[in-house]
């Protein structure tokens, strides 16, 4: 008697048609219906200028319903400080970071975010970036943001 091959429900799957890589590839075919490229109709001439939704719109000055200020490195600043202060990085994305200052900015913006004070890469001297935990000395500037620091460098010690 000639041995029977075990039951393979993926196989029959396969050959009948009832697998689940075919069904989805049966339903893309169907999301199309009866059309054929080549012999779309063009748009009437009302219908084509009609203004529709292009997109979901964001509205300017806001985030999930709160109003957000200025922000960037290219606001209007004034310079706070007279001698560099040191600090630590806090942390660093992309082209800006936090740094958190050895000692409390006498400020009335000082404590804007939560003590921390923003930097920009093209504040950077000679890096355009910081590691973070990077001790470093910077002048102290306001601008409608709050505080931030401007020709930051390694701090020597």
């Amino acid at each position: 008697m000639a041995e029977e091959e075990p039951f393979d429900p993926w196989a029959t799957a396969a050959a009948d048609g009832t697998s689940a890589a075919l069904m989805q590839k049966a339903k893309k075919k169907d999301a199309w219906g009866s059309f054929k490229a080549g012999e779309a109709e063009p748009l009437s001439e009302s219908e084509a200028t009609k203004p529709g939704k292009q997109g979901a719109k964001k509205k300017k000055g806001a985030i999930d319903g709160k109003k957000v200020g200025p922000s960037g490195p290219n606001l209007a600043r004034k310079r706070v400080t007279d001698t560099k202060i040191g600090g630590i990085v806090d942390s660093w994305t992309n082209s800006y970071g936090w740094i958190r200052p050895f000692q409390h900015v006498n400020h009335p913006k000082a404590g804007k975010h939560g003590g921390k004070i923003y930097i920009h890469g093209k504040d950077v001297k000679g890096m355009g970036f910081l590691p973070m935990g990077m001790p470093v000395e910077f002048y102290v500037f306001e601008d409608d943001a709050g505080l931030g620091a401007e020709e930051c460098t390694l701090s020597e010690g």
